[in-house]
């Protein structure tokens, strides 16, 4: 689908209004609400950019996607210093969102386009940041996509299962508020919640995962997080971290606040295992 020029040059103002900002916003089809048509049948709808580093990156409030996600046929946003392709970001909230991109370099005036095409990025190497824009949580997201690039198995959407049914929890909020970021008494909140729920047991046993006691090569590791200290301070007995096992005593995991990696499975990260999950294709 092409867009208009009527449609260009609204993203057009749009970016010239918020430079040196990114600016964004959505680009929908007729919908029955108060919203003004470009033409007969789109209309763009424009983001404020919720960034902390607006120049930088630009991020849409999720509640804007949430209302109108049937609707949307492009999102847009613009780069302000002459980047000409997507970022790997730009293409992981492509993917997760299944919506096509549109972005306006306003340096050089050029349009460019991405389409959802099961884009996987690096195991390795891969940012929290990248990862958290998808609002997945990061250290599974990087299990799901082992699974899918390496094995071939994909899973189910995880963020439609609900993680805490009681408390009103986002799953981006699980790792946040273990790090200490928000009030003791939420995290307590959360904490009993989830015990309670077991959802990861439940989302890994619809996924055709069985608790094993061994470990083996593809295996997940539940784990009750990554700071030994942490998890006893906070009597943490259920996983809140994963990883893959690679056999000969490494993991491939994504740590709080960290890039994706593989390392050792130290004495401590084993005293941290809380269970071990195999698919059963590898029994």
């Amino acid at each position: 689908m092409n867009l208009t020029e009527e449609i260009k040059n609204k993203i057009i103002s749009h970016s010239k209004r918020e430079y040196p900002n990114e600016c964004g916003g959505i680009i929908l089809t007729s919908i029955d609400e108060d919203v003004t048509m470009v033409n007969d049948s789109l209309a763009v709808i424009e983001s404020k950019n919720l960034s902390s580093n607006p120049q930088e990156e630009f991020v849409m409030a999720k509640e804007l996607i949430n209302r109108y996600h049937s609707n949307i046929k492009f999102i847009y946003h613009s780069h302000t210093k002459g980047q000409k392709s997507f970022s790997t970001r730009d293409k992981m909230v492509s993917e997760k969102l299944e919506v096509p991109l549109v972005l306006f370099d306003h340096k050089n005036k050029t349009f460019d386009f991405y389409y959802p095409n099961g884009f996987i990025p690096s195991l390795t190497g891969r940012s929290w940041e990248d990862t958290n824009s998808c609002n997945k949580i990061g250290c599974f997201s990087v299990v799901s996509d082992y699974y899918k690039k390496i094995l071939k198995i994909e899973m189910s959407d995880y963020e439609k299962v609900e993680i805490v049914k009681n408390v009103n929890l986002s799953e981006s909020d699980i790792t946040t508020m273990l790090a200490g970021t928000k009030s003791n008494k939420r995290l307590i909140e959360m904490i009993n919640a989830y015990r309670e729920n077991q959802s990861f047991d439940l989302y890994l046993e619809q996924n055709s995962f069985v608790e094993v006691s061994d470990l083996k090569k593809h295996d997940i590791i539940g784990m009750k997080g990554t700071d030994k200290k942490f998890a006893q301070k906070l009597n943490i007995d259920f996983s809140i971290h994963f990883a893959i096992y690679l056999e000969g005593g490494v993991i491939l995991h994504q740590p709080y606040m960290r890039d994706s990696r593989i390392e050792k499975l130290t004495n401590d990260y084993r005293s941290l295992i809380h269970k071990i999950y195999r698919h059963e294709s590898n029994l």
